[in-house]
């Protein structure tokens, strides 16, 4: 907890930040009522990555073996299921 409480004192966390987290929501959630889900998923997948680099760099926390399976386990899923649709 230490490392979060120095990040926000050194004002790494601010305003701006917050405000561009809330436009990617908003964005992100019309284009989830707006596009189809097969349009969207590859982004949503992304996010799965992303998030784990960041935890990696900014938190210093890198996911465990079952974390990385489901991520694993996820994945997969969702290329299986690309795959069959082409077909």
């Amino acid at each position: 907890m230490e490392k979060y409480a120095r990040l926000r004192a050194s004002g790494a966390f601010c305003d701006r930040d917050f405000r561009t987290m809330l436009a990617a929501t908003t964005c992100l959630f019309t284009a989830g009522r707006d596009s189809p889900a097969s349009l969207l998923t590859p982004f949503l997948y992304t996010q799965l990555l992303w998030a784990t680099l960041l935890g990696w760099r900014v938190c210093d926390h890198f996911p465990d073996l079952p974390v990385m399976l489901g991520m694993l386990i996820i994945g997969a899923a969702g290329l299986k299921l690309a795959i069959r649709r082409r077909a």
